[in-house]
Protein backbone atom coordinates (compact mmCIF):
# COMPACT_ATOMS: atom_id res chain seq x y z
CA UNK A 1 0.00 0.00 0.00
CA UNK A 2 1.31 3.53 -1.19
CA UNK A 3 1.20 6.23 1.53
CA UNK A 4 0.34 9.77 0.44
CA UNK A 5 3.52 11.79 1.35
CA UNK A 6 2.83 15.99 1.68
CA UNK A 7 2.39 17.56 -1.14
CA UNK A 8 1.93 21.15 -2.25
CA UNK A 9 -0.07 22.76 -5.01
CA UNK A 10 2.29 24.17 -7.42
CA UNK A 11 -0.23 25.27 -9.29
CA UNK A 12 -4.10 26.00 -10.22
CA UNK A 13 -4.81 26.21 -13.62
CA UNK A 14 -8.03 27.06 -15.65
CA UNK A 15 -8.07 23.97 -18.04
CA UNK A 16 -4.58 23.23 -18.60
CA UNK A 17 -2.64 19.73 -19.40
CA UNK A 18 1.20 18.26 -19.77
CA UNK A 19 3.35 17.83 -22.36
CA UNK A 20 6.09 15.72 -23.90
CA UNK A 21 9.56 15.00 -25.82
CA UNK A 22 11.16 11.93 -26.25
CA UNK A 23 8.91 9.29 -28.05
CA UNK A 24 6.41 7.88 -26.02
CA UNK A 25 5.91 4.32 -25.82
CA UNK A 26 2.26 2.81 -24.70
CA UNK A 27 2.74 0.06 -22.51
CA UNK A 28 0.49 -2.70 -20.61
CA UNK A 29 -0.83 -2.16 -17.28
CA UNK A 30 -1.51 -4.62 -12.47
CA UNK A 31 -2.67 -3.35 -9.52
CA UNK A 32 -1.76 -1.83 -6.00
CA UNK A 33 -3.29 -0.45 -3.18
CA UNK A 34 -4.26 3.25 -3.96
CA UNK A 35 -2.98 5.94 -1.76
CA UNK A 36 -6.17 8.09 0.17
CA UNK A 37 -6.01 12.32 -0.81
CA UNK A 38 -8.16 15.24 -0.40
CA UNK A 39 -11.05 15.52 -2.09
CA UNK A 40 -11.44 17.47 -5.35
CA UNK A 41 -14.10 19.43 -6.87
CA UNK A 42 -16.50 17.19 -8.87
CA UNK A 43 -15.82 17.47 -12.54
CA UNK A 44 -12.46 18.74 -11.92
CA UNK A 45 -8.91 17.80 -13.66
CA UNK A 46 -5.75 17.10 -11.50
CA UNK A 47 -2.36 16.22 -12.70
CA UNK A 48 0.12 14.71 -9.81
CA UNK A 49 3.44 14.86 -9.87
CA UNK A 50 6.38 13.06 -8.04
CA UNK A 51 10.23 13.42 -8.12
CA UNK A 52 12.40 11.07 -8.43
CA UNK A 53 15.37 9.98 -5.60
CA UNK A 54 18.40 11.67 -5.16
CA UNK A 55 19.97 11.85 -9.23
CA UNK A 56 22.86 9.07 -9.32
CA UNK A 57 25.81 9.46 -12.31
CA UNK A 58 27.29 7.09 -14.75
CA UNK A 59 30.45 7.62 -16.48
CA UNK A 60 32.11 5.68 -19.13
CA UNK A 61 35.70 6.53 -19.69
CA UNK A 62 38.30 4.22 -22.34
CA UNK A 63 39.42 2.53 -18.74
CA UNK A 64 36.62 2.99 -16.54
CA UNK A 65 32.70 2.78 -17.16
CA UNK A 66 29.72 1.31 -16.30
CA UNK A 67 29.31 1.51 -12.70
CA UNK A 68 26.62 3.52 -10.98
CA UNK A 69 27.82 6.28 -8.33
CA UNK A 70 31.19 5.45 -9.10
CA UNK A 71 32.28 8.88 -8.02
CA UNK A 72 30.71 9.24 -4.72
CA UNK A 73 31.92 5.03 -4.12
CA UNK A 74 35.39 6.11 -4.75
CA UNK A 75 36.10 4.18 -7.83
CA UNK A 76 39.49 5.00 -9.34
CA UNK A 77 39.25 7.22 -12.54
CA UNK A 78 35.53 8.25 -12.13
CA UNK A 79 35.02 11.82 -12.00
CA UNK A 80 32.91 13.68 -9.76
CA UNK A 81 29.68 14.51 -11.69
CA UNK A 82 28.17 16.30 -8.41
CA UNK A 83 24.83 14.33 -9.00
CA UNK A 84 24.06 14.86 -5.46
CA UNK A 85 22.88 18.51 -6.66
CA UNK A 86 19.80 16.84 -7.88
CA UNK A 87 18.10 15.66 -4.79
CA UNK A 88 14.38 15.14 -4.67
CA UNK A 89 13.99 17.92 -2.44
CA UNK A 90 15.63 20.31 -5.42
CA UNK A 91 13.10 18.34 -7.96
CA UNK A 92 10.41 19.49 -6.32
CA UNK A 93 11.72 22.86 -6.71
CA UNK A 94 12.32 22.63 -9.75
CA UNK A 95 9.29 20.70 -10.50
CA UNK A 96 7.22 23.54 -8.88
CA UNK A 97 8.71 26.47 -11.17
CA UNK A 98 7.74 24.57 -14.50
CA UNK A 99 5.16 26.71 -16.20
CA UNK A 100 2.94 24.01 -16.56
CA UNK A 101 0.12 25.95 -18.25
CA UNK A 102 2.16 26.80 -21.14
CA UNK A 103 3.81 23.06 -21.48
CA UNK A 104 0.49 21.01 -21.25
CA UNK A 105 -1.92 19.88 -22.96
CA UNK A 106 -3.82 17.66 -21.09
CA UNK A 107 -6.49 18.71 -18.99
CA UNK A 108 -5.81 20.03 -15.99
CA UNK A 109 -7.45 22.88 -13.38
CA UNK A 110 -4.59 21.71 -10.22
CA UNK A 111 -1.59 20.45 -10.18
CA UNK A 112 0.27 18.70 -7.29
CA UNK A 113 3.74 18.69 -7.03
CA UNK A 114 4.69 15.92 -4.45
CA UNK A 115 8.05 16.47 -2.17
CA UNK A 116 8.79 12.40 -2.02
CA UNK A 117 8.58 9.94 -4.78
CA UNK A 118 6.13 7.20 -4.81
CA UNK A 119 7.19 3.94 -2.84
CA UNK A 120 8.64 1.72 -5.14
CA UNK A 121 6.62 -0.51 -6.90
CA UNK A 122 5.72 -1.65 -10.87
CA UNK A 123 4.57 2.15 -11.66
CA UNK A 124 4.44 0.47 -15.68
CA UNK A 125 2.13 -2.25 -14.90
CA UNK A 126 -0.17 -0.52 -12.00
CA UNK A 127 -3.72 -0.55 -13.07
CA UNK A 128 -4.49 1.22 -10.18
CA UNK A 129 -4.27 5.41 -9.08
CA UNK A 130 -2.07 6.75 -6.45
CA UNK A 131 -4.43 8.54 -5.27
CA UNK A 132 -7.98 7.01 -3.86
CA UNK A 133 -9.83 10.03 -3.85
CA UNK A 134 -9.25 11.02 -7.32
CA UNK A 135 -11.80 12.72 -9.57
CA UNK A 136 -12.58 11.32 -12.86
CA UNK A 137 -10.22 13.33 -14.84
CA UNK A 138 -6.49 12.41 -13.13
CA UNK A 139 -2.94 12.08 -14.49
CA UNK A 140 0.29 11.07 -12.72
CA UNK A 141 3.66 12.20 -13.91
CA UNK A 142 6.66 10.39 -12.23
CA UNK A 143 10.19 11.32 -12.58
CA UNK A 144 11.41 7.67 -12.07
CA UNK A 145 14.94 8.37 -12.93
CA UNK A 146 17.44 11.02 -13.21
CA UNK A 147 21.38 10.36 -14.27
CA UNK A 148 24.02 12.84 -14.73
CA UNK A 149 26.29 11.17 -17.28
CA UNK A 150 29.27 11.40 -19.22
CA UNK A 151 31.45 9.54 -21.61
CA UNK A 152 34.98 10.22 -22.57
CA UNK A 153 35.24 13.63 -23.97
CA UNK A 154 31.57 13.67 -24.20
CA UNK A 155 29.48 16.57 -22.79
CA UNK A 156 28.02 16.28 -19.39
CA UNK A 157 24.34 15.77 -19.90
CA UNK A 158 20.85 15.31 -17.25
CA UNK A 159 19.09 12.16 -18.60
CA UNK A 160 15.21 11.77 -17.25
CA UNK A 161 13.34 8.83 -17.41
CA UNK A 162 8.99 9.71 -16.64
CA UNK A 163 6.49 7.56 -16.53
CA UNK A 164 3.16 9.50 -17.13
CA UNK A 165 -0.11 7.63 -16.39
CA UNK A 166 -3.99 8.82 -17.04
CA UNK A 167 -7.24 7.84 -16.43
CA UNK A 168 -10.32 9.25 -18.18
CA UNK A 169 -14.10 8.66 -18.20
CA UNK A 170 -14.12 6.21 -15.19
CA UNK A 171 -12.05 3.92 -17.25
CA UNK A 172 -10.33 1.29 -15.19
CA UNK A 173 -7.52 0.90 -17.17
CA UNK A 174 -5.23 4.07 -17.52
CA UNK A 175 -3.17 4.66 -20.30
CA UNK A 176 0.62 4.26 -19.64
CA UNK A 177 3.17 5.83 -21.42
CA UNK A 178 7.26 5.79 -20.50
CA UNK A 179 9.84 8.54 -21.98
CA UNK A 180 13.22 9.44 -21.83
CA UNK A 181 14.96 12.70 -22.82
CA UNK A 182 18.21 14.62 -21.50
CA UNK A 183 20.16 18.21 -21.52
CA UNK A 184 23.70 18.95 -22.20
CA UNK A 185 24.92 20.59 -18.48
CA UNK A 186 27.69 22.61 -18.74
CA UNK A 187 30.23 22.79 -16.22
CA UNK A 188 32.25 25.69 -17.30
CA UNK A 189 35.33 26.48 -14.88
CA UNK A 190 33.58 23.95 -12.02
CA UNK A 191 33.16 26.48 -9.27
CA UNK A 192 30.30 25.04 -7.19
CA UNK A 193 27.72 27.75 -8.03
CA UNK A 194 28.68 27.27 -11.92
CA UNK A 195 27.72 23.42 -11.45
CA UNK A 196 24.87 23.39 -9.59
CA UNK A 197 23.26 26.10 -12.03
CA UNK A 198 24.18 23.77 -14.68
CA UNK A 199 22.98 20.64 -13.14
CA UNK A 200 19.29 22.72 -12.23
CA UNK A 201 19.08 23.71 -15.81
CA UNK A 202 19.56 20.56 -17.50
CA UNK A 203 17.62 18.85 -15.42
CA UNK A 204 14.88 21.48 -16.39
CA UNK A 205 15.53 21.15 -19.69
CA UNK A 206 15.07 17.51 -20.28
CA UNK A 207 12.04 18.14 -18.18
CA UNK A 208 10.57 20.28 -20.46
CA UNK A 209 11.53 18.22 -23.42
CA UNK A 210 9.86 14.80 -21.98
CA UNK A 211 6.89 17.71 -21.79
CA UNK A 212 7.64 18.46 -25.31
CA UNK A 213 6.61 14.81 -26.52
CA UNK A 214 3.65 13.84 -28.95
CA UNK A 215 1.94 11.85 -26.23
CA UNK A 216 1.01 15.13 -24.68
CA UNK A 217 -0.06 16.86 -27.42
CA UNK A 218 -2.55 14.57 -28.36
CA UNK A 219 -6.17 15.44 -28.45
Amino acid sequence: MRLLRRCRVAATLPMLAISTAAPAQELPSTQQSPAPAPSIAAGACVLHVWPSGTAKSSYMGWFHGGAVDGDRRGIKGYPDLHSGVLSTAVQQQLLQSIDWKKLAEVPASSVIVHDAPPEPGDDLGRTTPLIADRPDCYAELIVHSVFVERAAFSATTVRVMAISKSWRDKLAAPKTYSMMANERADFGSGDEQTVERSLKGAFTGSIQRVLDSSYFHRR
